[in-house]
This record gives C-alpha cells, sequence and structure tokens, in this order.
C-alpha cells in the first residue's frame, strides 16, 4: 500500500527539489495560540513585508520573527508550537500547525508546479485526509484516508468524478471501509463501502454507491449487491439502466 503513496511522491518531489536547489534562503514564520482566521491579518502583513525586501535574509528575519510575536514560536523546551508558515524564494512553502513541536491538524505542503500536498495530523501522526491537488482544478489527483499513520483506503477523484466505475479498481487496507470524496468546492463527489480484498490490495466494493456532479446533483447510484446502476441528469431524470461491469471505462461529465 505504501507504494501508491510513494508514486506521488516520486513523480511531484523533484519539482519541489528542484525550487530548494536554487539556493534562496528559507524564511520561517509562526502563529501560536490563535486560529487560521485570527492570523490571517498578521500573516499577510508578514508575506507584504517579505515582498518589500530584498533576498538578504538577515533584513528578513528580523522583522518577521519579531514583529508580532505571533510567527515562529518555540517554547522554552524549544518545540515548535502554533503556526508556521515556511517561505521558499519568497513564496509559502509549508504551512503547517504545530503541538508540542508534533504536527497537528492540517498542514500543506506547495510545490514548484503549484500543486498542493495536504495531510491532516493528530499528535504527529497522519490521521485523517491525504491529498493532492491543483488550486485550479475542481478535484484532487487522490485522495486517501489514515488512521493512525495507517492508510485505510486511497481513491482518485477525478477519475471518481468522470468515470463513477474506477477504472483502476479500488484500494483499500481494511474492511468496512466508508468512502467519503469531496470537489474541491466542498461539494459531495462520492459515496461508497469498500471490503479488504484477502489476497490483493485492491478492495472490493459493496452496498450502493452514489455519485454527484460537482453541483451537488445525484449523477448516479450503483448497487454492487445487486449489479445495477442508474445515471441521471442534473434535472434528476434517468438517462441510463445499465450495470457496473457493462458501465466500466465510459464518462459521464
Amino acid at each position: 500500500m505504501k507504494h501508491w503513496i510513494l508514486a506521488f511522491r516520486l513523480r511531484t518531489f523533484p519539482l519541489a527539489v528542484s525550487s530548494i536547489l536554487v539556493g534562496s534562503a528559507v524564511l520561517v514564520l509562526h502563529a501560536c495560540g490563535a486560529t487560521p482566521n485570527e492570523l490571517e491579518p498578521s500573516l499577510n502583513e508578514n508575506l507584504a513585508k517579505v515582498q518589500s525586501v530584498n533576498h538578504d535574509t538577515s533584513s528578513l528575519i528580523e522583522p518577521l520573527v519579531q514583529g508580532n510575536g505571533q510567527l515562529n514560536f518555540t517554547d522554552v523546551k524549544g518545540r515548535k508550537q502554533g503556526h508556521w508558515i515556511t517561505l521558499l524564494n519568497n513564496k509559502p512553502w509549508k504551512d503547517e500547525y504545530f503541538q508540542d513541536g508534533l504536527r497537528d491538524s492540517v498542514c500543506k505542503e506547495y510545490f514548484a508546479n503549484g500543486d498542493v500536498y495536504q495531510v491532516t495530523y493528530a499528535n504527529g501522526l497522519r490521521n485523517g485526509l491525504c491529498s493532492q491537488y491543483d488550486p485550479d482544478s475542481t478535484t484532487a489527483m487522490f485522495q486517501s484516508w489514515y488512521e493512525n499513520d495507517t492508510i485505510v483506503y486511497l481513491v482518485f477523484p477525478w477519475g471518481l468524478a468522470f468515470y463513477i466505475v474506477p477504472v483502476k479498481g479500488w484500494h483499500a487496507d481494511k474492511d468496512s471501509v466508508e468512502v467519503n470524496v469531496k470537489y474541491l468546492s466542498g461539494q459531495p463527489l462520492y459515496h461508497g463501502y469498500l471490503n479488504r480484498s484477502s489476497d490483493t490490495t485492491l478492495a472490493v466494493p459493496y452496498g450502493e454507491h452514489r455519485a454527484y456532479y460537482n453541483d451537488g446533483s445525484l449523477k448516479a447510484t450503483v448497487n454492487y449487491d445487486k449489479d445495477s446502476m442508474v445515471l441521471f441528469n442534473k434535472k434528476g431524470q434517468v438517462i441510463e439502466r445499465t450495470t457496473p461491469r457493462k458501465w466500466r471505462g465510459r464518462q459521464l461529465r
């Protein structure tokens, strides 16, 4: 299962590394004890300062670290606390939250090609949603779910949005997995259930699955127990009745 995630990271990793090798200094910002909304003005002000000065890192560190006391906080034990923003080439590179030196909450990494890699942490372990996406797209490239740093399932939202029945199948490392996928807008994209296969990483779908258009209207219902599938237009009218096997490889946009 680790091979799936590794494949994605390897494909994008050189893009991030190429930016790192340019030789620009990495600057770090931090916010402690406040919500992201509360931090927005301070963060914007500090980013504005970064844009207004030259590439001499010594001129950047002092106003950014000492300017408001909210960014880049390390406690007396040397542990990172709260909100940290790391800049590369005067642009956000990592947006992370820490509690007692451990990553906590939603953390993001920005790649050179504009993609965003997002991971949800709890006490330093991956717990919850992990995805990679282009902010200008409507769906993520991939989405995985973790429990205590162990992957539970992996899906490809862009494939679910177009194909409904995944061409590459399903992947799960746990039985009775509930899959919830959303568009980047927050609208529901797909909902269904998976069981782990006994002899492969491919999972077996079961029960009723539902796919949605990006406006939230129902696109299709797929009942894997009854081997039936119904497709709808955005007005809710039935446009086709088929089976998952017959539909596989076809698209409905």
